[in-house]
């Protein structure tokens, strides 16, 4: 769409009404005028004098339609007012690169309070909410009615903490891309990532691997049970040098202790 297309606002169907009308009212004064000439030349008046009169009776009559007409011409708008909803019939595309916002809502001259979508040097697109406020949130949704939604991902900032989160609700699922080593599902927490074993199109182990040490801390203790069709096992194998152990207040017993705890029976 080039730059000059003509913004078409709502009020247009008002306007064309106003002009048609106008014109409506201008054709009959111009046909009674022109009957009353005919009529006033067949009764004799129609001396320079007598025409001269009429037509400048005729002409202040006439003067305020033809002078102010153009106020019910409105120029075209440079924006869409905020009244109004611009649509289109299909896509819309941007050919300017890095432009920067392409929808965006600013409240005054404040940058840091605008919400809309932007695409920026870098290969980047933001979603993204005001900072001006706190807590801002952008929310992810689905339509549920007039300015109702059901929003499934939200993320907000505290701004007086600088705090960041996202939540979701319902579920999130981290899948695996076919064929693909490098984009193996992970769930990663500072480097700390839980990560599937996605083989041959089925679900298989899960892996758990900080870079340190990995706390349980539940508030009223662990269960490993059999609900759910588990098989309430904990196994702890030795390997590449290091000796598994099991340990309560830095008491540890290894496999072989636990051998000669049974030959003890």
């Amino acid at each position: 769409m080039p730059d000059n297309y003509p913004v078409i606002c709502k009020k247009s169907e008002t306007v064309i009404k106003m002009t048609i009308a106008i014109n409506v009212v201008l054709v009959v004064l111009i046909i009674a005028v022109v009957a009353f000439l005919v009529q006033n030349m067949k009764e004799g008046y129609s001396n320079d004098a007598n025409v001269q009169q009429i037509s400048a009776q005729v002409y202040s009559q006439l003067k305020p339609l033809l002078v102010d007409q153009s106020q019910y011409y409105m120029p075209i708008p440079s924006a869409v007012s905020a009244q109004d909803v611009l649509e289109v019939k299909s896509g819309v595309n941007v050919v300017n690169n890095d432009p920067g916002p392409l929808i965006q809502k600013k409240y005054h001259n404040n940058e840091a309070d605008r919400y809309g979508v932007a695409q920026i040097p870098g290969g980047k697109t933001h979603l993204y909410a005001a900072n001006s406020f706190g807590p801002s949130e952008v929310h992810m949704s689905f339509a549920t009615g007039q300015n109702t939604y059901d929003s499934v991902i939200i993320a907000n900032k505290d701004k007086a903490t600088g705090a960041k989160k996202a939540t979701v609700h319902g579920k999130l699922d981290v899948v695996t891309t076919q064929g693909s080593e490098s984009n193996r599902a992970a769930l990663c927490v500072d480097g700390a990532c839980i990560t599937g074993d996605h083989q041959g199109g089925k679900l298989g182990r899960m892996h758990v691997n900080p870079r340190e040490l990995l706390y349980l801390l539940p508030q009223k203790g662990t269960m490993v049970t059999a609900d759910w069709g588990a098989t309430p096992t904990i196994n702890m194998h030795s390997g590449a040098g290091k000796t598994a152990q099991l340990c309560i207040d830095n008491q540890c017993i290894t496999a072989s202790d636990i051998t000669k705890l049974k030959s003890m029976r």
